[in-house]
């Protein structure tokens, strides 16, 4: 994955680079298309999905690159950083993550 920012968004997004298997391409796309309906705040959301072709193919797509919202700090880091400061994860902290 990396991170990127197109010129005329203020946020930055994650492009993350996927290698299709042949037994998995009907697979990838019906998945990224369901991903693309979730919508909840502690889902990020994919904004885009880019299908690249080798230029000896002509009917086969062999890469897609999935643009998404980039999280400000993942679940892991959290709880690092609540153990690290020896802070409890609250009642309200812990319903906000997951409902």
């Amino acid at each position: 994955m990396i991170i990127v920012k197109a010129k005329n968004m203020t946020k930055f997004m994650a492009a993350k680079f996927i290698n299709l298997d042949p037994d998995f391409k009907q697979y990838i796309k019906t998945e990224i298309q369901v991903l693309q309906t979730l919508k909840h705040p502690n889902i990020m959301r994919i904004l885009d999905d880019i299908y690249l072709k080798q230029a000896s193919s002509i009917d086969e797509f062999d890469k897609v690159i999935i643009i998404s919202e980039l999280a400000e700090e993942s679940l892991e880091d959290f709880i690092q950083r609540k153990k690290n400061a020896g802070e409890m994860i609250t009642e309200e902290e812990v319903l906000k993550i997951f409902i």
